[in-house]
């Protein structure tokens, strides 16, 4: 049944970081504001807000190829699976 469940899963875990309050969880609204002190302090704001974006990238790739491994771990061997 989690085999099943785990495409849903990824799905509703992916919106979750990206559009919830557990975004807060994550880090985003401290990094954004991180970014914005740093950005304020040398007037660079582009370099900062690109570091910002990259590391929040980085988390829902990671999490992404996460979701992706356990999907192929938990297909082997069934009729479609890898």
């Amino acid at each position: 049944m989690f085999r099943y469940a785990l495409g849903g899963l990824n799905n509703v875990w992916q919106m979750t970081i990206k559009d919830t309050s557990l975004v807060s969880v994550v880090g985003l609204q401290e990094l954004m504001r991180v970014s914005a002190i740093a950005a304020g302090i040398t007037h660079s704001p582009l370099l900062f807000y690109m570091i910002a974006g990259f590391v929040f990238l980085f988390i829902t790739w990671t999490s992404q190829r996460t979701f992706a491994f356990l999907e192929r771990s938990l297909n082997r061997g069934f009729a479609g699976g890898r």
